[in-house]
């Protein structure tokens, strides 16, 4: 995405228009590619170079061409022309040089070259090869065109004005609920309600990065990754509230923008910390069966959706809900407790990651805390223990 210096958008009143590229722009996107093209296996530093020539002589503003090069070079591959990691060369290099520094270059070289088993080999010409300037470029098996240049442009820019997001709100006409099931893989902290009128299942808000104390940069990035999901919906409308230049400013994104049509949604079920408890907990061999997202489940005008609900084989009417929690703060699990006392029948376990607090105190809710893997144990300790309490 787009960092502050390559934002391009205006502020009419309270609203943010991005300035996106348009077709106008094409014929400087190919421009552009044919650069890169014609460099294809020639270090990194040549095409700087004729870039360099290219900006200074171009009248577009060179934010444009720094945003465009961006998108190109995100599907380059930069490899390192070396027989051997240039890291280990440079230390023979520089210990031999320490040693004796009477030596001359061509003795010092050559000495690392025997060392290091490559003898008649240019060293010289290895030794920064792992730098950017020095690497080689090669372009991915599908080359990109000059339209998929600045779709690419136009999203990126979307993602980086989302950076500066406090809040964003969205509402979808038809697949809302798999829009909230992306927003909770990101491990976004989203409150949903029912909406108003047909087809609006659901609307969302979810918190924006400039909200939370902590883990604001990689927060933004996880609230950037989801944002083509909202695409699974044939109409969306994404409101944000954005904090620009000491101001608080608006952000609208539909579906007639298009700058998410062309991006394609992450898949519903690529969530490998959910993927591992799931096995986890089933190589206990327990006495509970486990379901998947098994309901959708109103709670006044919010709903809630768990990621796992527990049944026992000999009391199926007893069942257990169970939430994985990604980012959060306190007042984030204080609003998800207020949610579930709501419904005096529920039992749940809320399972919360202590790398992802965004708050400065601790939570004071009871859940169970991990670090990378839920633990299978505890979740079925804890689930034991509806089984004996509901007994008594």
């Amino acid at each position: 995405m787009f960092s502050a210096a390559l934002l391009r958008y205006e502020i009419n009143g309270y609203r943010v228009e991005p300035a996106y590229l348009d077709d106008r722009y094409t014929s400087l996107a190919r421009t552009l590619l044919l650069h890169y093209q014609a460099f294809e296996g020639k270090p990194y530093r040549d095409l700087e170079k004729a870039l360099a020539e290219l900006s200074s002589t171009d009248h577009h503003e060179s934010r444009v061409i720094r945003g465009l090069r961006q998108v190109i070079e995100e599907c380059l591959d930069l490899s390192v022309a070396s027989p051997m990691e240039p890291k280990r060369i440079r230390e023979a290099v520089f210990v031999l040089r320490a040693k004796d520094q009477e030596l001359d270059p061509e003795t010092v070289y050559r000495r690392a070259a025997a060392e290091l088993g490559l003898l008649d080999q240019p060293l010289q010409g290895y030794l920064y090869a792992d730098l950017r300037p020095e690497r080689l470029i090669h372009f991915s098996p599908e080359p990109l065109t000059a339209p998929e240049i600045l779709s690419r442009y136009n999203f990126r820019l979307l993602q980086g004005l989302f950076l500066h997001a406090e809040r964003v709100d969205i509402e979808s006409d038809g697949n809302a609920r798999a829009i909230y099931r992306f927003a909770k893989l990101n491990g976004l902290m989203v409150d949903a309600r029912r909406g108003q009128g047909k087809g609006r299942e659901l609307c969302l808000e979810i918190s924006g990065p400039l909200s939370l104390f902590q883990h604001t940069r990689r927060y933004g990035l996880a609230l950037a990754r989801f944002l083509p999901a909202c695409a699974v919906s044939e109409r969306y409308s994404i409101k944000a509230r954005l904090a620009l230049h000491g101001r608080r400013l608006q952000l609208e994104v539909t579906h007639a923008d298009r700058v998410l049509s062309t991006h394609r949604p992450p898949r519903l079920f690529d969530s490998k910390l959910e993927e591992r408890f799931y096995k986890d907990f089933v190589r206990l061999g327990s006495r509970w069966s486990m379901a998947r997202e098994e309901q959708l489940i109103p709670v006044g005008t919010t709903v809630f959706l768990p990621d796992f609900s527990f049944r026992l084989e000999s009391r199926p009417e007893l069942r257990v809900d169970l939430e994985i929690l990604g980012f959060w703060t306190r007042d984030y699990l204080a609003r998800k407790r207020s949610i579930l006392s709501r419904l005096p029948d529920l039992k749940i376990i809320l399972c919360v990651d202590r790398k992802l607090v965004c708050d400065r105190k601790p939570a004071s809710f009871p859940s169970i805390e991990f670090t990378g893997r839920v633990p299978a144990e505890k979740v079925l300790e804890a689930l034991e223990g509806f089984d004996k309490a509901d007994k008594t």
